[in-house]
């Protein structure tokens, strides 16, 4: 009788071993699970829905690559108005900057961009100027911006302040969604799951058809270019060769010229690319109230340079925004805005028919009292 009552417990004691066991393999799977849904969808970025500090933009392809690192023409569309319709000059500061030596040299013009794609203006900084420059981007690009919203816009002091802006807005659309590829490790960093899209072998044939190799020379050593539904195409690169954009894209042009091989996606060959989202800003700070001056010798100064770069690929295509700022003061006086036509000190007038070249009567008049 005892021993029945033993086997009576034993028998029970393995029945909750066995739902102990049981209730944490649930857990675990669940566990799993959710950690998959929250790996899943990810993209190559930190902060996806704020400024990531941790990138680098340049204003510059002459610039050396450090880490990731962002740049876009509109920090250079902003100083090329400064350069030719400001200062008139070359830039000069003292002592010189190598970056800008870089800017004053760049041949980066907006005839490099589709008119319908960038804005740019710049003139007396005023409320006048900034309400304008808002009502051409919502009837541009049907949007409003808070980037103007970074300067001041008061003139306290009645000096002669300039402001200067430009931005790009460029959306890129592939005739055919590339796969999706799941998510991997991107880099070889263990704690970084991101989404990859591209082909896998066989498949997606259409898409295959927007891939152009430019040269292959080995896994660490190629180019790509892929074709957009616009005159736009994207240019991939894996180099070890990392020193300036410049540097990069001039090697590009180069081994693209000279490759024999196939330039088709072969069936068999893979494309693996992963889906990237990022967002970036850089104060120029080290141009910042340091004076220079213009052609006839007027002193001026940066009061705030500023530049922003956004920038998404994924499966279905790109699309890049940038907006560039840069607040100037001279060392003039601001007119009033209401000019005076007062006469009452030398002047002279002409009397003429409206049709004809010349007047008919002229007088000078120093003295009222004639």
């Amino acid at each position: 009788m005892e021993n029945k009552k033993i086997n009576i417990v034993l028998f029970i004691i393995l029945i909750l071993i066995l739902v102990l066991i049981i209730v944490l393999i649930v857990n675990y799977n669940e566990a799993i699970f959710k950690k998959n849904n929250e790996i899943q969808g990810n993209t190559l970025t930190s902060e996806t829905s704020s400024i990531n500090k941790q990138i680098n933009v340049v204003p510059t392809m002459e610039e050396k690559i450090t880490g990731n690192t962002l740049w876009c023409g509109t920090f250079q569309l902003v100083w090329n108005d400064l350069k030719n319709n400001i200062v008139k000059q070359d830039i000069k500061f003292s002592p010189q900057m190598d970056i800008i030596n870089n800017l004053n040299n760049s041949k980066f013009s907006e005839e490099m961009l589709s008119e319908d794609d960038f804005y740019k203006n710049y003139g007396i900084m005023s409320q006048e100027l900034k309400n304008q420059i808002e009502k051409d981007l919502k009837n541009k690009f049907g949007r409003n911006t808070e980037f103007l919203n970074n300067f001041n816009w008061n003139n306290d002091n009645n000096e002669i302040r300039y402001f200067l802006y430009s931005i790009l807005v460029k959306e890129l659309e592939f005739s055919s969604p590339f796969d999706d590829l799941g998510t991997d490790k991107f880099g070889g960093n263990d704690d970084s799951t991101v989404s990859f899209f591209g082909l896998r072998s066989n498949s997606n044939e259409e898409a295959r058809k927007q891939v152009k190799v430019l040269y292959y020379n080995n896994e660490k050593d190629k180019a790509i270019s892929i074709s957009t539904t616009t005159n736009d195409e994207i240019l991939i690169c894996q180099t070890n060769a990392l020193q300036t954009f410049s540097q990069v894209y001039q090697k590009i042009i180069k081994e693209s010229e000279t490759y024999k091989d196939e330039t088709d996606l072969k069936n068999t060959e893979t494309l693996k690319l992963p889906e990237i989202n990022v967002k970036a800003e850089r104060d120029y700070e080290e141009l910042e109230n340091k004076e220079f001056e213009t052609v006839d010798g007027e002193k001026i100064k940066i009061d705030k340079a500023l530049q922003t770069i956004e920038f998404n690929l994924n499966k279905q295509g790109a699309k890049i925004e940038s907006e560039a700022g840069m607040a100037v003061s001279t060392n003039g006086i601001q007119e009033n805005k209401n000019r005076d036509f007062s006469f009452d000190d030398n002047f002279i007038i002409f009397v003429k028919e409206k049709d004809k070249e010349l007047p008919y009567f002229a007088i000078n008049i120093e003295d009222i009292i004639i």
